[in-house]
């Protein structure tokens, strides 16, 4: 394990970063050394960033927005090719104790039992192909493997919350519905590979399921059956690229629509239904560089979808960055709680939509936040 994070540390990904590779380091060498029991946000803010032993966690959040950053790094390092047989090391949501995994590659085949012998539940692909340097395959396949062999490990330190707060309110009915989750994560074009910004928004949302131990299930553009669709809630991640989040948004109050062709030059919006013809949130799509600053909108949503009669939960973003952003929003107890300022007492059973703005600087997107919400 020190060995992996070794490689880990060393690659350009971390290099450029002190805090974050001394944050790593920290958190797996605690673990390995005595268990990780001292792993709590006040020690790692002193021990870590430097910061005063009585300082303020609250009004200081620097544990918990580096953690975030954490993630995404380490997602970004296992996603570049040539890493896929490695030791996978992780933190999950919610917690400090990393997570140690084995390589895709040792575990292309993981059977229930094992899983079940752990205390973790899991629907998982009958077979996971790893990728190999220089292969054009799927990056779904990656994050389906991935998540697959996490299953099986080491399980996620809970995030639930107390009763009554809004990210039980928003996943307490996704949890408790019959069947695995059913995730379907749209795709480029042609390729039918995801952007990446949509396999680290499906590793974010994947972390959550993990630390509720649900049982969940990728599904692949054949498994798109009515029948299939009907044996669980489903997840489904990304706008324009996902026709099953396009279906259902195109029934209630938000929905995604454009002036345009894909390809071309056009303006992408989402369309209030209740005040039309306004186009506030609106993105230009195909002519926007990274280095211009903008602001991408996304839509979530937990409805029962009319067609399969069963919960959906639809996380869409008209760009890339609105995507991942209403995932991590989702993802992260702190951020779910706007939803609560314009919902009813008791939301739990209701449909509920809400419209996230994003700004992105410089190729950067910042935390999502609630511009409209709709409970019904």
């Amino acid at each position: 394990m020190l060995e992996q994070l070794e490689r880990l540390l060393a690659s350009p990904v971390f290099r450029s970063s002190k805090r974050l590779s001394g944050f790593l380091r920290y958190i797996v060498e605690e673990t390995l050394s005595n268990g990780g029991c001292d792993l709590k946000e006040r020690v790692i803010g002193v021990q870590v960033f430097g910061r005063a032993p009585d300082y303020d966690t609250s009004g200081e959040p620097v544990v918990r927005v580096s953690a975030g950053d954490l993630r995404k790094r380490i997602a970004q390092y296992y996603h570049e090719p040539g890493h896929e047989n490695e030791l996978r090391i992780d933190l999950p949501i919610g917690s400090y104790h990393p997570a140690f995994h084995l390589p895709a590659s040792a575990a292309t085949y993981v059977p229930v039992a094992s899983a079940a012998s752990l205390g973790v539940t899991a629907a998982l692909p009958s077979k996971v192909e790893p990728l190999r340097r220089g292969a054009n395959r799927p990056v779904r396949l990656f994050v389906a493997a991935g998540l697959a062999v996490a299953l099986a490990g080491i399980a996620a330190s809970m995030v639930i919350g107390a009763p009554g707060n809004a990210f039980e309110q928003f996943w307490g009915p996704v949890m408790d519905a019959k069947g695995p989750v059913l995730v379907y994560v749209g795709a480029r074009q042609n390729d039918d590979r995801m952007v990446f910004e949509d396999a680290l928004a499906l590793t974010e949302l994947g972390g959550t399921l993990r630390a509720w131990n649900r049982p969940y299930r990728i599904l692949r553009p054949a498994d798109l059956t009515p029948e299939s669709l009907k044996q669980g809630p489903s997840l489904l991640i990304g706008g324009f690229t996902n026709p099953l989040a396009r279906r259902l948004t195109q029934q209630l109050r938000f929905t995604f629509a454009s002036d345009g062709d894909p390809g071309t030059v056009h303006t992408a919006y989402i369309e209030d239904r209740q005040n039309l013809p306004s186009r506030v949130w609106s993105v230009q799509v195909g002519t926007v560089p990274a280095a211009v600053d903008f602001t991408d909108y996304a839509i979530v949503s937990r409805v029962v979808d009319p067609v399969t009669d069963r919960i959906a939960v639809v996380s869409a973003g008209i760009r890339k960055y609105g995507t991942f952003e209403a995932a991590e929003f989702l993802s992260h107890p702190e951020q779910i709680e706007a939803l609560s300022e314009n919902a009813p007492r008791d939301w739990r059973k209701s449909n509920m939509q809400a419209v996230l703005a994003i700004a992105v600087r410089s190729g950067k997107p910042e935390p999502a936040r609630v511009v409209a919400s709709y409970f019904w």
